[in-house]
């Protein structure tokens, strides 16, 4: 009995010896391959995919909306483009960007694509595939708000890496439908030809290589900040591509000179500069404000359902009838969760 007792214990110990061997070696092992796909990593390097190739790119890279029609009314309500060169302003246009939408249905890719029923499917489901081509096509030629329709055909574009060709269909967008309006998931409206105007001068500043900038656009939209579009007003001027290079887009920092004006008494101060430049102060030095939408409302309530206004209830609501508005000054959060 002692002798196999002691057989078990040499038994223990080897068994041992052993794991504790095998969780080095692999710890060893781990190491080592760790080590090797660092290694692997610092030289990797991205590579975007080319954009994929737009048979009819049209007949100039920026077109000039002078020559094919007017721009009546700039900066007012009344603005509109009037067209006097339908056919030359297709032509110069190209595939997918207004007004021309045959030259799409006219490409074999295109029709390779639905032959193989690549484009089946709702609409709403082409934003934020990966397959950008799929996504141009099939927005290029959905029945759709003429704005909404530019508007995601220009988008699939520009994820594409179709810059030159994303910035031409944003500001036909702009030329054309600048009172476009979407809608947000909570049925709220969305403006696409402020958005146009945004994607245009990001996409210019930064890709200098375009050659190209967007001046003077401006879409001012009365009435914009409630739910009712009927009522708005827009003072549109869709602005004008001009020719750049990259030193036009660096930012160019002027420090304020002159006090004009200082208002305030004590810590904090707002001092206005002779060059109509601004600053808060808080013990005499510069303070950024930083801060956060806060719009709380009941559990279980949305725009979604039609039973929110989410940019009215939350500054009216009082559901315990105490007088006191909910949202300010009786919400909380549940730390607990």
């Amino acid at each position: 009995m002692k002798l196999f007792k002691m057989f078990l214990l040499a038994a223990f110990c080897i068994s041992f010896s052993s794991l504790l061997y095998a969780k080095t070696d692999e710890k060893k092992n781990v190491e080592i391959s760790l080590k090797n796909a660092k290694k692997y990593n610092a030289k990797m390097k991205y590579k975007a995919p080319k954009p994929f190739v737009i048979e009819d790119r049209g007949t100039e890279k920026w077109v000039d909306y002078e020559k094919y029609g007017e721009f009546q009314n700039v900066g007012t309500p009344k603005y509109k483009y009037a067209i006097n060169d339908s056919e030359g302003l297709k032509a110069a246009s190209g595939a997918g960007v207004f007004p021309n939408s045959q030259s799409v249905l006219n490409s074999k890719q295109y029709q390779k694509y639905v032959a193989d029923n690549k484009l089946e499917g709702n609409k709403w489901n082409y934003v934020n595939s990966t397959d950008y081509q799929a996504n141009f096509y099939k927005w290029a030629t959905v029945k759709e708000d003429p704005g909404v329709k530019l508007y995601f055909t220009a988008l699939a574009l520009d994820k594409d890496g179709n810059y030159a060709r994303a910035v031409k269909a944003y500001y036909a967008c702009l030329v054309f439908f600048p009172k476009a309006v979407g809608y947000t998931q909570w049925q709220t409206p969305w403006y696409i030809g402020p958005v146009c105007i945004s994607r245009v001068k990001f996409l210019a500043r930064r890709h200098p290589e375009l050659g190209v900038k967007l001046v003077g656009a401006k879409i001012k939209i009365e009435n914009s900040f409630d739910n009712n579009t009927r009522n708005d007003i827009f003072h549109i001027n869709p602005g004008k591509l001009v020719p750049a290079k990259a030193k036009d887009f660096k930012r160019q920092y002027k420090e304020p000179f002159g006090i004009k004006k200082v208002t305030g008494e004590g810590k904090v101060k707002l001092i206005e500069y002779e060059n109509n430049h601004f600053r808060l102060t808080v013990d005499g030095k510069p303070f950024i404000v930083k801060g956060v939408t806060y719009s709380p409302n009941r559990v279980g309530l949305s725009p979604v359902h039609n039973n929110l206004k989410n940019n009215r209830d939350w500054s009216w609501d009082d559901y315990n009838k105490n007088g006191i508005i909910d949202a300010p000054f009786e919400s909380w959060v549940d730390a607990n969760r």
